[in-house]
């Protein structure tokens, strides 16, 4: 008897996760259910320490990709704060630069009064000495002056980044609504720039995969998953997208209006580009679909503990996500 011919696969999953993986039982548990329905299975997740990763998990490859974020220094932090601390120096290195200056020609005016007196002991007063010590009046009390006039600045740039650190004020409130005025969906690229980074570390991964569907866990990586379906129905191919929403953006306890406001605007940008959508609980299911105005509820998976999941359990949110499927293209 020949050996028997290995099933075909169903296509092949990309899935998406901004962690190491390795913690992420839901990640885990998605990746190895997808394997065992027939899928050919590649598990993209961002690196902790900068390099390259790979191995695999219950029939999936996992690959974790170096991600740069040059993005994530925010321009307030690189800007100087001309309105609010007009004063201010422009960074921390310019302030220490300053004060240290200061402090070394203060040092310096210290060690020539010094040797004046030296000579006054060793030589007795004369009309040259006291010359001497009157042409330093003028460096002193320009050395006093420096020495308030760095501090005022050093102290203006202290009181400038308690603000730029907080990004809470109502200067900043007002570059919100400005943005979204402005820009209105598309004002979460100037909010939050550094979401893009994701896409620029993961695209050409994606690319080189040709994935059929593109499985993209929580917000970070659905703009990311978004972005790679756009580029690959431009190039002719037919790929399918199923968002994983692990949390509701607008609830959580945001760290600032800006990030509010730029990641809930990022999340809606691109959550109509998923042709299924899967989440955690019943709630944040009916939350998503009132947010977002999803066409359909999005499918129920809960956090529990899988023993033995059947090949169906990776069919895709309602078979209508899967490769070949003429049901919800999104090409509209």
């Amino acid at each position: 008897m020949g050996s028997e011919a290995p099933e075909p696969l169903r296509g092949r999953v990309v899935m998406l996760v901004n962690n190491g993986v390795k913690g992420d039982s839901r990640v885990q548990k998605s990746a190895a259910s997808a394997a065992a329905a027939g899928w050919d299975v590649v598990l993209l997740g961002a690196s902790p320490d900068g390099r390259r990763h790979q191995w695999s998990h219950e029939g999936a490859e996992v690959r974790l990709l170096p991600k740069p974020s040059p993005l994530s220094v925010r321009a307030h932090d690189v800007r100087t704060p001309v309105l609010r601390r007009p004063l201010a120096y422009r960074d921390s290195r310019k302030a220490a630069q300053r004060a240290q200056w200061v402090k070394a020609y203060r040092a310096d005016l210290r060690v020539r009064r010094a040797s004046l007196a030296v000579a006054r002991r060793r030589d007795g007063p004369s009309a040259a000495l006291r010359l001497r010590a009157a042409g330093l009046a003028v460096p002193r009390a320009t050395s006093r002056l420096l020495r308030k006039w760095v501090a005022l600045r050093t102290h203006q740039l202290a009181s400038a980044q308690r603000h730029r650190g907080s990004l809470n004020t109502a200067a900043d409130r007002m570059a919100v609504t400005f943005w979204k005025t402005v820009l209105r969906g598309r004002a979460w690229r100037r909010l939050v720039p550094h979401l893009l980074d994701f896409d620029l570390a993961f695209s050409r991964e994606i690319a080189g995969l040709e994935p059929d569907l593109i499985h993209a866990h929580d917000y970070h990586m659905l703009g990311v998953a978004a972005r790679a379906v756009v580029r690959a129905r431009a190039e002719g191919r037919r790929v399918k997208l199923v968002w994983d929403a692990h949390e509701y953006v607008p609830g959580l306890n945001a760290p600032n209006p800006r990030w509010l406001a730029g990641v809930s605007g990022y999340e809606r940008a691109h959550a109509a580009q998923a042709d299924a959508v899967v989440t955690v609980s019943p709630p944040l299911a009916e939350l998503l679909r009132g947010s977002y105005r999803l066409p359909e509820l999005p499918t129920v998976t809960l956090n529990a503990p899988v023993s033995a999941p059947p090949a169906e359990a990776y069919a895709g949110p309602g078979d209508g996500a899967g490769p070949g499927d003429d049901g919800g293209s999104g090409d509209d």
